[in-house]
């Protein structure tokens, strides 16, 4: 289960590092969703954890991990005010749910 995670963050920090496109892109190594805990595991897109797998699922659980090891982290909140900059604002695409 922690191999394709790490390989999933680990494409994500590449692609973002190179400054390469990642809003809709679709990901060959999707991570494996953690069962617990059960808040996590409601919070993911079952649907979306398949090839080509979406940036959703990923984000949940670097922004899961982040909470847990740095509970005063900004990254969350960051990251919000930054998908709100996104030109066409569509985060469907990227596998959100409607309701995020």
């Amino acid at each position: 289960m922690l191999v394709p995670l790490i390989r999933h963050v680990t494409d994500i920090r590449k692609i973002c590092a190179h400054h390469g496109r990642l809003w809709n892109r679709g990901f060959l190594q999707p991570p494996k969703l953690a069962q617990k805990p059960a808040h996590l595991f409601v919070s993911f897109d079952k649907a979306a954890n398949q090839v080509p797998a979406n940036l959703y699922n990923g984000l949940t659980t670097i922004g899961h991990v982040v909470r847990t090891v740095a509970p005063d982290s900004t990254w969350l909140s960051d990251l919000k005010s930054h998908l709100k900059t996104h030109p066409t604002g569509d985060l469907l695409s990227m596998g959100f749910p409607a309701e995020w």
